[in-house]
């Protein structure tokens, strides 16, 4: 932890010296999100996205940090933005499927996993979750199915749980 300790340290001298720099402070943000320092590293993310409020970055990055704060509707938020820039962005898709479980939407994962796989037909992880999901509502086997996809390919991609 050491390391990202003297990044933030350092992003915040150079902060000293240009205050709006976006890419300054998502990195002080990601530094800080990797101490487990949440709020301090939303409050990075936030202000960088004055600057730069259509980075695809930040945004998945502060989503990320309200996601491990529990603060899943704000996740899905950010997210959405996301997907609004880039409808393809796998990385939000998935963790926003994992948002909606959170918070008692499957069928929203469910949707959100099923793109997923549309655009990366062996992601072992996306089975792995639209399977949880379809268990969670009781359709055993849709879950059985996408459990033994994940099986499969687990040697390709790795549940992202």
């Amino acid at each position: 932890m050491g390391k990202y300790n003297d990044a933030a340290l350092d992003y915040t001298a150079a902060l000293e010296i240009l205050p709006n720099n976006p890419a300054a402070l998502n990195n002080r943000g990601f530094a800080r999100r990797k101490l487990g320092l949440y709020d301090l590293a939303i409050q990075d993310y936030t202000k960088a996205l004055e600057y730069a409020p259509d980075s695809i970055k930040t945004l998945n990055n502060r989503a990320y940090s309200y996601a491990k704060k529990s603060d899943y509707k704000s996740a899905i938020a950010d997210y959405t933005r996301v997907l609004q820039l880039n409808s393809n962005n796998i990385n939000s898709l998935f963790n926003r499927g994992i948002s909606y479980e959170k918070i008692g939407r499957s069928d929203l994962a469910i949707l959100d996993f099923t793109k997923v796989l549309a655009l990366d037909p062996q992601n072992a992880g996306a089975y792995f979750s639209r399977g949880a999901n379809y268990d969670m509502l009781s359709k055993y086997d849709q879950a059985i199915s996408d459990y033994q996809k994940a099986l499969e390919f687990e040697g390709t991609k790795y549940p992202n749980r």
